[in-house]
């Protein structure tokens, strides 16, 4: 028969393994809480600012549904046991309306990080951005919602692997580029919408900085600017996307959408009901501006205003090469002879 001590010890071990770890914490906000308290369902935090200075690996933080102001900005994120979750109560009913002249969420030097349902507007602080990703890896953002901001570079990923954009919706930039991604590598978009920017709504940029990306099931509906800007990536899979309603507007200087990249595949996407000058603009009119390797089939252009694909002095820097066009379905395009 176990001695005392054993049995003691064994009890102990069973009644620990019934409560949560420090390491699963679920962490509740709400714009009528108090920093003050626990951060309990009950007695929930109120600020994104405490909240970040408290979550770490594994912790859950819950936003209620309301309004918050000011910057979120964990100092640490998750691990791959134990990925730090962010989401909304109720979807896209929590929403972070940012601080003048900053993102309204910033994630720099983090990984395993995830985003779930939440809406970003900071058309009220005046310069606010939405979401930074800076020197990051294993980033997910889910079901977001990023919207109405006065400025330009709404999303801005720099240097970072990794990420995932799944299902969300960007709209609502007044100048340059809504998004800009630059120097990262495995980068899933997918089943995303976006839609009214000022320059562009996405910019893969600067070129030969981008690799490994899937563009997948989105729909770019751009109406006051240019579409998609793809400068130079290095194996890109864009398919099954929609590109639609372009505009030849002020902001824009044309509308247009570019696929520069190498060893690359564009199809099954669907270009129609767009209004300009061009559309697919194939002119390396800079010598780092690359279009080898790319097979592009499979694709409609159909109803466009201007010519469905330009390719001015296509090879001028000789950065063209070994691309294949077949199947595709032109249709309906130009239908005035301007070009």
């Amino acid at each position: 028969m176990p001695s005392a001590p054993t049995v003691v010890a064994v009890l102990s071990l069973v009644m620990l393994s019934g409560l949560p770890s420090a390491a699963e914490r679920t962490l509740h906000l709400s714009p009528t809480g108090d920093d003050a308290n626990p951060g309990t369902a009950e007695r929930p935090w109120a600020t994104l600012e405490h909240a970040a200075a408290q979550v770490g690996p594994g912790d859950t933080v819950v936003l209620e549904a309301g309004e918050y102001s000011g910057v979120f900005a964990p100092a640490r994120g998750g691990d791959a046991e134990a990925p730090l979750t962010i989401r909304a109560a109720a979807r896209r009913e929590a929403v972070l309306t940012g601080a003048p002249a900053q993102f309204a969420i910033s994630l720099q030097d983090l990984s395993h990080v995830r985003l779930e349902g939440l809406t970003v507007r900071t058309a009220g602080a005046p310069g606010g951005h939405w979401l930074r990703v800076d020197r990051c890896r294993e980033i997910t953002l889910e079901d977001m919602r990023m919207q109405d901001t006065d400025t330009s570079l709404g999303l801005h990923v720099t240097n970072s692997s990794d990420l995932t954009l799944r299902a969300c919706e960007l709209r609502g930039s007044q100048q340059g580029s809504m998004g800009r991604i630059e120097g990262c590598e495995r980068v899933l978009i997918e089943g995303c919408s976006f839609s009214r920017g000022g320059h562009d709504i996405l910019l893969l940029w600067p070129d030969r900085t981008n690799r490994q990306f899937v563009l997948r099931g989105n729909v770019f509906h751009p109406t006051t600017c240019r579409g998609v800007l793809v400068d130079s990536v290095d194996r890109i899979l864009f398919e099954d996307n929609v590109i639609t309603r372009m505009f030849d507007g002020g902001r824009c200087a044309g509308a247009n959408f570019q696929f520069f990249a190498s060893d690359s595949i564009f199809r099954y996407n669907r270009v129609y009901d767009n209004w300009g000058e061009h559309l697919w603009w194939l002119a390396t009119y800079r010598d780092t501006l690359d279009f080898r390797g790319v097979r592009a089939c499979n694709n409609v252009f159909d109803d466009n205003s201007a010519v469905a694909l330009r390719m001015p002095q296509p090879n001028r820097y000789g950065t063209a090469s070994d691309s294949i066009f077949a199947n595709n379905v032109f249709s309906r395009n130009d239908p005035y002879g301007s070009r």
